[in-house]
């Protein structure tokens, strides 16, 4: 295949991703994402090969992460991505399960609010709820004198 048929333009990556232009531009000044190929009319280009380093510096910025945190990421070792890819999976589980108990959670009080407006107030009626665990402690006062408060 021809050499330049393997380049994109920055209107291409940018469409094939679905930013706008001006993100690969300001990618470029900063350093975090440049075009492997300039062309003689000063034309950014972009090889094939790119298009994996783009799709993972987007998918950090999905998952919050700051430009600084990213350039740091992109610019080391491999195995080092690695280990932020596996600590970002692992939170995201993390917010899923919260997320499930949360579900869980308005599913059980929907229901109770639906039958509290069938139930008639002639008849009372007994239902079993599963058992919840309520743990207490002593009482955490803030700045007390004997250094045993929060901070």
């Amino acid at each position: 295949m021809n050499k330049l048929k393997q380049r994109l333009t920055v209107g291409q990556m940018a469409n094939l991703h679905g930013i706008n232009r001006r993100t690969l531009h300001y990618y470029d000044s900063i350093g975090l994402f440049s075009p492997n190929i300039r062309g003689e009319n000063d034309y950014r280009y972009y090889t094939p090969e790119q298009i994996m380093d783009l799709e993972l510096i987007l998918a950090f910025r999905e998952l919050g992460m700051s430009i600084e945190e990213t350039q740091a990421a992109i610019h080391c070792e491999a195995g080092v991505v690695d280990r932020i890819l596996s600590d970002k999976i692992e939170e995201i589980d993390k917010k899923i399960k919260h997320m499930q108990s949360m579900k869980r959670l308005l599913e059980e009080k929907k229901r109770y609010a639906a039958m509290s407006k069938t139930a008639s107030p002639d008849q009372i009626t007994s239902v079993y709820c599963k058992e919840e665990f309520l743990i207490l402690s002593k009482p955490l006062s803030i700045g007390s004198d004997d250094g045993e408060g929060l901070a």
